[in-house]
Parts: C-alpha cells; sequence; structure tokens
C-alpha cells in the first residue's frame, strides 16, 4: 500500500523580518494572488551597531532594548493579520556577536519576543539574498549591487539573470562612525582598503552601478533635492556615475549638522551622511560605473522569494 503525503497549501499571508545594524523591519506580504502584495510594513530605528568595534563586537544597550520592544509590537502586528510563515532574518550586528554568550542570550531574548525562529545568515548569504531581490524588482539588470547597512556592505555582480560573485566588507555606516570617531577622510581610506581587495570589481568598468540601503537612499534624496527633484521616491532614481560622484564627494565634506533640517529620511541618518557619501565616492572611484541607480527593494524582497520557492 502506497501512502500519500498530501503538500501543504500555500500560505497566504507571508511576513519577512529583517534585523539589521540600524533598523528592525517588518513587512507582510499577501501571497494568494499571481505576485505578492505588500499590504503591512513598519520599522524601528534600533541601532544596535551603535558603537561597535570590529574587535570589540557587543551590541548596544540601548539597541537591544529598543529591538526587543520592537519585535513584541511586531509580535502583536502578525497576529493581528493572523501570519504563521514568518522569515525572520537577522545580519550584520547579531552576526558579528552570534557566538559570544552576550550574543547568544539577546538572541534567545529576541526570539521569545518576537514567538518566532531568528536566522542569523552570512555576509555572502545576505549578499546573494540582496541581489536575488533587486533582480526581481528591476529585470535584467546586469552590473555590480552594493548595499550599505550599518554594519556592513555587501557586494554582487550579477547579470543574465544571474549572480557570479559576491563579497562583504566591514564598511557599515555605524561601523565606519565608531572606527573612525566621525572622520570622514578616516572613513573614506577604510573604504578604499577594502574595497580594493575585492577582485571582481576590476572587471566592472563601465557597468551600472546599483546602490541599496537607507543611508544610500538618504544620499539619493540629498542628490534630488539639489536638482530640484521631489524627493519621495528614489527607487529607481538613476544619475549618471561622474555627476554621482561630484554630488557625494560635496556631500562627504559636509557638515552632519547641515543635513539634521532636512526632511526626516534624510535628518535621521545625518550623523552617518557624509562618511555614507564617502564610501559611495571610493565604490564609484573602483568600479567607474557607467551610471548609478538607487533601489529601494534587495534583502526582504529576496527572502520572500526563497520562502515562495520553498512553499510553493
Amino acid at each position: 500500500m502506497v501512502t500519500m503525503t498530501r503538500k501543504k497549501p500555500k500560505p497566504e499571508k507571508i511576513a519577512v523580518i529583517d534585523i539589521g545594524s540600524n533598523s528592525v523591519r517588518l513587512v507582510i506580504y499577501d501571497t494568494v494572488g499571481t505576485k505578492p502584495i505588500m499590504i503591512e510594513q513598519t520599522k524601528a530605528t534600533c541601532r544596535l551597531a551603535q558603537g561597535m568595534l570590529q574587535d570589540k563586537p557587543r551590541l548596544s544597550l540601548q539597541g537591544r532594548v529598543k529591538t526587543l520592544k520592537a519585535l513584541k509590537r511586531f509580535r502583536i502586528i502578525l497576529g493581528d493579520h493572523g501570519v504563521t510563515d514568518v522569515v525572520a532574518l537577522a545580519t550584520a550586528a547579531m552576526r558579528a556577536v552570534a557566538k559570544t554568550h552576550g550574543g547568544e542570550t539577546f538572541t534567545r531574548q529576541a526570539e521569545k519576543a518576537l514567538g518566532h525562529k531568528i536566522r542569523i545568515i552570512s555576509g555572502r548569504e545576505e549578499a546573494r539574498l540582496m541581489a536575488r531581490g533587486l533582480m526581481a524588482a528591476m529585470p535584467g539588470i546586469a552590473g555590480i549591487c552594493a548595499d550599505l547597512g550599518g554594519g556592513s556592505m555587501e557586494l554582487a555582480s550579477v547579470g543574465a539573470g544571474h549572480i557570479h560573485h559576491t563579497a562583504t566588507l566591514n564598511l557599515g555606516s555605524l561601523l565606519l562612525y565608531s572606527e573612525a570617531k566621525g572622520n570622514t577622510l578616516t572613513a573614506a581610506y577604510r573604504a578604499r582598503e577594502q574595497i580594493g581587495k575585492v577582485s571582481f570589481l576590476r572587471q566592472a568598468h563601465g557597468q551600472t552601478l546599483y546602490v541599496i540601503g537607507g543611508s544610500w537612499r538618504a544620499v539619493g534624496r540629498l542628490m534630488k533635492l539639489a536638482m530640484g527633484k521631489p524627493i519621495k521616491h528614489v527607487h529607481g532614481f538613476a544619475v549618471g556615475a561622474s555627476l554621482a560622484r561630484e554630488k557625494a564627494l560635496t556631500l562627504a565634506a559636509q557638515n552632519p549638522a547641515a543635513f539634521s533640517k532636512k526632511p526626516k529620511k534624510i535628518s535621521q541618518r545625518a550623523r552617518v551622511l557624509p562618511l555614507a557619501a564617502a564610501v559611495m565616492v571610493e565604490l564609484i572611484d573602483a568600479i567607474k560605473p557607467a551610471r548609478v541607480i538607487f533601489s529601494g527593494h534587495g534583502l526582504r524582497e529576496g527572502a520572500l522569494i526563497e520562502r515562495l520557492k520553498k512553499v510553493g
């Protein structure tokens, strides 16, 4: 007698939670139709990596408190929406402390607060998911994808529907700020040193550079402001590389206080904006791309795609 195993039905809703070094985000998707639709999105700026150093990986106390509070709130939202299929990922900050006693304790606390298992992913996996999400948002792209987070920067070369190479660097905006003590020139030097070691970037000259991450989106909004363009949406904003470099260089030279009275999506990142702009300049110099395109899609969309493949 042959026993048939019934396949589990595809979930109607899937939630993706991204516990990053700077912010914690929840996105809920309705997956009933042919294409997932985002029905809920919320975030909390927690700055888990505030004050972190490479040789002293320690989560911010205030960041831990804020993150646990956010995850408890997310748990209520998940319950209100009846979501049980949850993909919860943690990146650079929790990755840095994963094998420490403090890190293990916080992971348990975070899972208890959320009510779901949290997967701490490697930098390479983060780069792959980021690229997968960007490729889904912008079909047919080719070039270099770069995601600047609070604790790390992920890179991927893509083309013809494939991810060819990935890399992860210790160039997160919060990490850089702590290690460079806010000095933009020191941050630029560190960025140049690390970016120069990524061999696949040397074959990327003339390609397109796709940039992701809240700090870089803030840089993009500042560029749009300077050009007299509306800043509400930055996804898909494209600018020639030489102009992008010129604008980023100008931003890197400014005092962070200059950004404090700008719209919230810029002002809340005022302190790290010059450093983020400096890293962009170094990346442009290394790749010499034809243009720079800003994106609002990446890791979370990539995680959703992979989850749908497993349940589809």
